[in-house]
């Protein structure tokens, strides 16, 4: 992808831990990626830093051609939405929670509890089907609803990227592929964290694969989830084949060690 068509971009980063010095992607509007990699490979590092959460060492990184430290946590968050592994639990409602996606807007465009404000609450918990959940406080909840609501409070912010660092993580198997429905369905670019190849290629046109520290792998899912780059990422061989209804490649299971 050429840099100047690029929405996000991270240019020859070093960060304080996780990835190789001088690590680079770019990513399009509206392109929908997922990182992939062993525990320890620097994914959830790259999206720390894609978010400016984390300040690199050397390098920078680009969102809509300007440089993410220069930019204002405001600015940023009416550009990009982050959704971290685990969030602390306030002693908020649903709405209350989600509404907090809206703080970056709040006296530049819209006022606190505005229609603004409202119809863009409204639309995210609809997105995630919290409505039901809307007045529950949040230590009464799941782990996967909590999950789900730091969802729509992402997009409640109406950002133009989203980087989700493990959302599935707490879902069980319905609500992993509901919570992937959704963020498909925003048409934003997205950068997602994910531990499984296989669900990664039946949700994302692109996959990123991290080993050491590096790229290992990235396009497709045919390109990427091939033996030998699994081999180098994870350091086991995994038999790889065709979902027999979608056709994308599948990271299969090795069996009992009695049967390898």
């Amino acid at each position: 992808m050429s840099a100047a068509r690029a929405l996000l971009e991270a240019q020859s980063l070093t960060l304080p831990w996780g990835l190789a010095p001088g690590f680079s992607l770019q990513v399009a509007a509206g392109e929908q990626v997922a990182l992939l990699g062993a525990n320890g490979a620097g994914k959830s590092t790259l999206v720390r830093a894609l978010a400016g959460v984390l300040r690199p060492l050397e390098g920078r990184v680009l969102l809509a051609g300007q440089d993410v430290a220069t930019l204002s946590a405001g600015a940023v968050a009416r550009l990009v939405a982050w959704v971290p592994q685990e969030a602390a639990v306030p002693e908020l409602t649903v709405r209350e929670a989600v509404a907090l996606g809206r703080y970056a807007w709040r006296g530049r465009s819209e006022r606190h509890g505005g229609l603004e404000e409202g119809e863009a609450v409204a639309r995210a918990l609809a997105a995630t089907r919290l409505e039901a959940l809307a007045h529950r406080r949040l230590p009464t909840l799941s782990g996967g609803e909590r999950q789900r609501v730091a969802l729509a409070r992402a997009l409640a912010q109406r950002p133009q990227v989203l980087l989700l660092d493990e959302p599935t993580a707490h879902l069980d198997l319905g609500h992993r592929e509901a919570l992937l429905d959704v963020v498909r369905a925003t048409g934003l670019a997205v950068v997602a964290v994910l531990h499984d190849p296989s669900l990664a290629a039946l949700y994302f046109p692109r996959l990123v694969l991290l080993a050491n520290g590096r790229i290992e792998a990235d396009g497709p899912p045919e390109k990427v989830l091939r033996e030998e780059h699994l081999r180098a990422a994870f350091g086991v061989s995994l038999p790889v084949a065709a979902h027999p209804e979608a056709g994308v490649l599948q990271v299969l299971p090795r069996g009992p060690l009695s049967e390898r």
